[in-house]
C-alpha cells in the first residue's frame, strides 16, 4: 500500500515537472 505522503510527494514532482516544461516552451 503506497504511503500518502509518497504519493502526494509525487503529484507535486509531476506538477513542477510540467509546469517546467510550460516556462521552457
Amino acid at each position: 500500500m503506497p504511503d500518502k505522503n509518497q504519493l502526494i510527494h509525487c503529484t507535486a514532482v509531476n506538477y513542477a515537472t510540467e509546469s517546467t516544461i510550460l516556462v521552457l516552451i
